[in-house]
């Protein structure tokens, strides 16, 4: 028995802005974007009675991080 394949899509985008002198860069990162859920593989131990079950998820759920970073 094998898992499900392992493809998990990161993204970022970023945007320069300035005003006057004063620069800014403002960024969004997202880890897991489609909020995607994998499972382990499973329970393998042939003398189990758990054989054959899933019972946990291999990655994290979707995370956002927002960043600004200003230069004058």
């Amino acid at each position: 028995l094998r898992g499900q394949d392992f493809v998990n899509w990161d993204m970022s985008f970023v945007k320069a802005l300035e005003f006057g002198r004063v620069r800014a860069q403002v960024n969004i990162e997202l880890y897991n974007a489609f909020n995607s859920v994998f499972y382990n593989t499973p329970n393998l131990a042939p003398n189990s009675a758990e054989f054959g079950k899933v019972s946990s998820q291999n990655n994290l759920p979707r995370n956002i991080q927002i960043g600004m970073k200003m230069v004058f």
